[in-house]
């Protein structure tokens, strides 16, 4: 039917639409390979300029280095499930078959949405000297939900088997995508010890977080109707424009302060380590850098209406306000413990626990446990897996593998991970060419 084609193609472009941001993750980004190639168990283990991102605390333990540097640490990571990117890939030149794309919308429906997601960290540059470390990171993430209806009426319109128009919930896809940068200081004290331990120490992470791009939606609502034939749509977002009258406001539409506080203990070949991230976070977006587009759209055979123009964040809706205000970091919780057992042998464990609210650092809830081990001395070899929770009704698994070469006092260390959690799978790949002991 000529409105079902209509309604799919409206759909598609309302969807290419909502994607547009491309971004990533993580307030203070991971820089060191080692740490995601051990599961991102690494909350104790952390030592030199690596501390700064897992437990400033760790700075203060004797085992450490005198001094520390890094430059370009990348991580990259993306997913899409169920569909994946391969099952498109199949058809890049063809036409999907009828029977795929019904199989495909099962498949949605059973996992209750299409999820995808694209993200990137970059740590520019860190570095430590004695129990004092700093580091410099920008990140980013998009994700984007998309309902069993939304996928319905891409993948095989609204209609039945007979050509009848059907009425279609279009309510449930949600746009979420990010993007900042953090200068991060941190210094540790050593305490006094009690008997049997070897070193005592606490730390202090001081962070300042510079807000790039926002977009975010609350959930379309609407339908795609049989009587009348046609389709309502209301997809309100909040979202950072990139340049507007001459101002760039992606250099800077957000910006706070935010404190870290850890303790770790060294008692023989083990070290137990705790840190609250976020006990202090003053970071918000600034409304008047932002934008609010209404995105109502209305088709039928006879008509079209739309409103997408651009108003003040002063004009959005009080739901749409409060999305950007929980735009926010979150205070979190992370324990572990790691065992040194030789040179060439690491274990640790990890346990953590925050909010899936805000922007979240790492997955809110993690438990797992990862292991270092040089089979020579320049060849740090390393593998760990964990339980994680990334929102709710969505748990999974995550398997994670990586490996360095040692040059003296030069690293070049390259790792991956493999996370299901829900309906998508996420594949991460970290990478840094220039790690430095002193």
């Amino acid at each position: 039917m000529k409105t079902m084609t209509v309604l799919r193609r409206a759909a598609l472009l309302l969807t290419l639409a909502t994607c547009t941001p491309t971004a990533a993750r993580a307030q203070l980004a991971n820089t060191m390979p080692a740490a995601l190639g051990m599961g991102e168990n690494y909350t104790a283990a952390a030592r030199g300029y690596a501390a700064v991102a897992w437990n400033p605390a760790n700075l203060g333990l004797p085992d450490g280095p005198s001094a520390s540097a890094m430059l370009g640490a990348t991580r990259l990571a993306g997913g899409l499930g169920p569909v994946t990117l391969s099952d498109l890939h199949r058809y890049q030149d063809e036409t999907v078959p009828l029977d795929v794309r019904e199989r495909w919308l099962a498949d949605i429906r059973q996992a209750g949405g299409q999820t995808g997601g694209a993200g990137v960290d970059v740590g520019w540059a860190a570095f430590q000297v004695g129990r004092f470390a700093a580091q410099l990171s920008t990140s980013g993430r998009a994700v984007n939900d998309v309902s069993p209806g939304f996928a319905q009426l891409l993948l095989v319109g609204n209609a039945d088997d007979a050509g009848n128009p059907l009425d279609i919930d279009l309510g449930g896809s949600v746009v979420d995508a990010e993007a900042y940068s953090t200068g991060a200081v941190s210094f540790a004290v050593p305490l006094p010890r009690p008997p049997g331990v070897t070193a005592l120490a606490i730390g202090v992470t001081a962070k300042y977080t510079i807000g790039h791009a926002l977009a975010r939606t609350g959930g379309s609502t609407g339908q795609a109707g049989a009587d009348p034939a046609g389709m309502e749509l209301s997809f309100p977002l909040a979202y950072t424009p990139v340049v507007h009258d001459g101002n760039r406001y992606w250099v800077r539409s957000g910006g706070g302060f935010g404190v870290d506080v850890g303790a770790a203990l060294r008692a023989g070949d083990l070290t137990v380590s705790a840190v609250v991230q976020n006990v202090v976070s003053t970071f918000e977006w600034d409304l008047d850098r932002l934008r609010y587009r209404p995105l109502e759209l209305v088709f039928r055979e006879d008509e079209t209406e739309t409103d997408t123009d651009w108003q003040p964040m002063t004009g959005a809706p009080a739901e749409t306000r409060a999305l950007v205000a929980d735009a926010t970091f979150r205070p979190s919780f992370a324990a572990g413990v790691a065992w040194r057992q030789s040179a060439a042998l690491l274990v640790a464990a990890d346990a953590r626990l925050g909010s899936g609210d805000g922007m979240a650092t790492r997955p809110p809830v993690h438990a797992g446990i990862g292991m270092e081990y040089r089979p020579v001395r320049w060849l740090p070899l390393q593998a760990g897996t964990a339980w994680v929770r990334t929102a709710d009704e969505r748990d999974g698994m995550q398997f994670a593998g990586g490996a360095g070469i040692q040059l003296g006092s030069f690293t070049i260390s390259a790792s991956g991970a493999r996370r299901r959690a829900g309906p998508a799978s996420e594949t991460m790949f970290m990478v840094s060419l220039l790690a430095h002991t002193f």
